[in-house]
């Protein structure tokens, strides 16, 4: 039975009352399908939304959590804690050289945006 079901919904293109079916409570039929439709909705939308954000191809958000500083080389008046509090921007300090096009480094620049500031040099 649960097969025939399953190649019911494969001919529908039904991609998601498989997953859903088993799981939703109900007191008639007609709330059963209802629920069961609803569901299949929810699937439809979500795969819509991750296929438009697939194809918008947003940048990934990097940040430096996790950042290995170990191979990084600080000049003598720098360290990773005076880079990434981002403490140099309220002193008015040399900023970091801009990459070609006016964009600090990704994960500096993350930081940057989540603190309210421009990255734009």
């Amino acid at each position: 039975m649960k097969q025939a079901l399953a190649d019911a919904c494969k001919s529908l293109h039904l991609g998601y009352v498989m997953e859903a079916y088993e799981d939703i409570p109900f007191n008639d039929r007609t709330e059963y399908l209802l629920r069961v439709l609803e569901a299949e909705l929810r699937g439809r939308e979500l795969s819509r939304i991750r296929r438009l954000l697939k194809k918008a191809r947003f940048p990934q958000v990097k940040t430096l959590e996790g950042y290995d500083f170990r191979a990084v080389t600080f000049p003598p008046n720098c360290s990773k804690e005076l880079l990434t509090d981002l403490a140099f921007l309220e002193r008015k300090r040399e900023r970091p050289h801009a990459r070609e096009g006016g964009h600090w480094e990704d994960p500096l620049g993350h930081c940057l945006r989540n603190g309210g500031l421009s990255t734009r040099s």
